[in-house]
């Protein structure tokens, strides 16, 4: 537990950083501990102020504090009431009373200039997850938390900051072959309303992706909510008929998220057997390529081609004969928890960057991916990749951006409601590449076999 005077050192050091920490929570959490000004301000007007006094005021300070789970972490609050001040503060209560009073007034006077969110403008998502089906033993309920997961991460307006009327979910039983169908149609009925000529376009599909093994040559498939076992080519979506479909959108930058699983290692007593002649595979990054040669494939030393031009990129959390895992907690997907991260500032972007570039996102989840796959599991899940440019596809923390020594969010943090539309100022993303990106995610999601009750398959 920290000191009185190192929580106040903490919060006029910290003071720029929770302001984007809280994101929309700021005007409320400035209000409250602005309340509190007068009353350090009558404590350091005493003649003979006690450490009491001050501690008393300073007990609801904290207690407010608690309330805000980034400001509690920072001040390390573990319990509901701070240490008492110790000697040397009996000769300082008036002046660290009127200091407290001076930060708080300052909270209290600005407390409506809480900063507005940049809103990204012109970016549309469609995300689709197929975690339901028909067929029970086929259901992927761990997909639903990678969809929740990015959902809230795109559209909260210190995050991504996309509109939410420009991003559409399609999960449960809506997640047919027509259903995701019609998601693309309207994705390109918005992205065609939209005459700016800059818009920015994410397609993100998680579910099972299947190779049909009886032909001469394979044929992939996405396995849709209302497939039949007797009807699998007749029910299932063609790859290449979604990849012609997503080629048809003509948006100036296109990301395209294709998170599929592997059989391997699930066929647990049965559960989730496939149909004879078929096998669980990432879908071919390479049919999403439109035929473009790739500048940074495996094994390249760096990203640094990136920088050279237009183009499309493709990379899957693993290769076709490796696993995708779970995160051994069961809240999300290893590779969906890294993509996040780059998402939100853990890639290390350049000092002052407010947008999240292909080329963060691809470092990220090469470096990071494999390290958690073998801590958690004593696995292999190597991300491959082939990529032929580079461009924004999304506001850095709100287009706040991000500081050396910064903490970055954490995934797996509760984050705060969005605010309302009227608090959201427009930005517009600059820059002259144009290109798409394709990221797969290759395998099955793997939990400990003795946690039966947290078993999850992505």
């Amino acid at each position: 537990m920290l000191s009185t005077i190192e929580i106040l050192d903490t919060l006029e050091e910290y003071l720029p950083d929770i302001r984007v920490g809280l994101g929309p929570d700021w005007v409320e959490f400035s209000r409250r501990v602005g309340n509190l000004a007068n009353r350090f301000k009558a404590v350091a007007a005493e003649d003979n102020p006690t450490p009491g006094k001050l501690q008393a005021v300073l007990d609801n300070l904290i207690e407010v504090c608690q309330d805000y789970t980034y400001v509690a972490g920072l001040l390390g609050l573990g319990s509901r009431r701070p240490p008492s001040p110790q000697a040397p503060d009996l000769f300082k209560v008036k002046e660290v009373a009127n200091r407290y009073y001076s930060l708080l007034a300052q909270l209290r006077e600005t407390e409506q200039e809480a900063p507005a969110a940049k809103g990204f403008n012109f970016g549309y998502a469609l995300l689709i997850g197929v975690n339901k089906n028909s067929v029970p033993s086929w259901a992927l309920p761990g997909v639903a938390k990678d969809i929740h997961a990015l959902t809230e991460v795109l559209v909260h307006p210190q995050r991504c900051a996309y509109f939410k009327d420009n991003v559409k979910t399609i999960t449960d039983k809506q997640a047919t072959r027509q259903g995701i169908l019609d998601g693309l149609d309207w994705l390109e009925e918005r992205l065609r309303a939209d005459t700016s000529g800059n818009a920015t376009t994410i397609v993100y599909y998680s579910g099972h992706g299947w190779r049909d093994e009886s032909g001469v040559s394979p044929e992939y498939y996405f396995i849709p909510y209302d497939v039949r076992s007797d009807q699998i080519r007749s029910r299932s979506l063609r790859a290449v008929d979604f990849a012609e479909q997503v080629g048809a959108l003509k948006p100036k930058r296109l990301l395209v998220v294709l998170d599929c699983c592997h059989a391997g290692g699930m066929g647990v007593k049965g559960e989730g057997t496939l149909p004879a002649g078929y096998g669980e595979t990432a879908i071919t990054p390479s049919l999403l390529m439109a035929g473009e040669k790739p500048a940074v494939g495996p094994g390249a030393k760096g990203l640094a081609a990136l920088m050279q031009g237009s183009g499309r990129a493709v990379l899957s959390s693993s290769t076709s004969e490796q696993a995708s895992y779970m995160r051994r907690d069961g809240r999300m997907g290893i590779f969906a928890y890294h993509l996040i991260e780059a998402l939100t500032g853990h890639a290390q972007p350049a000092e002052g960057a407010t947008e999240v570039l292909v080329s963060d996102v691809m470092s990220h989840v090469w470096r990071r991916v494999p390290a958690s796959a073998r801590a958690d599991w004593n696995a292999d899940q190597q991300p491959d990749y082939q990529v032929s440019g580079n461009f924004p596809i999304a506001l850095l923390l709100g287009g706040q951006g991000w500081r050396k020594g910064q903490v970055a969010p954490d995934p797996l943090q509760a984050m705060a409601e969005t605010i309302n539309r009227s608090q959201i100022v427009t930005t517009n993303i600059g820059g002259s590449v144009s290109g798409s990106t394709v990221i797969t995610a290759g395998g099955d999601v793997i939990l400990d076999k003795e946690d039966k009750n947290r078993r999850d398959v992505l």
